[in-house]
């Protein structure tokens, strides 16, 4: 029934090409490995959008956060991780220096 309602309002077939052109936040998709188009997916992505970040996760398809959670976390931790030291570098620069090995030192 869902997935009928879905295809008859063509949700499925979406565009979000304008949208994505026009995000300039952090952009990160978790990929299953042996998901059937998945690199084509993040290539398109990454078309509209060269700032996309991708990471595949081995042994998983479709669902890589319910098939492989404890790696999933890992991975959306690294990125958040990322995403906390260039805030920091960029908008509290004045506060915090990072150094070397991903750790911070107050100025």
């Amino acid at each position: 029934k869902n997935v009928y309602a879905n295809k008859a309002s063509k949700y499925m077939n979406i565009d979000i090409t304008r949208g994505l052109k026009e995000i300039d936040n952090s952009l990160y998709i978790v990929e299953g490995e042996a998901e059937n188009n998945g690199e084509a997916i993040i290539e398109a992505y990454q078309n509209v959008n060269p700032s996309v970040e991708a990471v595949t996760i081995k042994e998983t398809k479709h669902f890589p956060h319910v098939e492989a959670p404890e790696q999933f976390l890992e991975q959306v931790g690294i990125f958040f991780w990322q995403s906390w030291l260039f805030y920091l570098s960029r908008e509290d620069s004045h506060l915090f220096q990072v150094v070397s090995n991903s750790k911070f030192v107050s100025v």
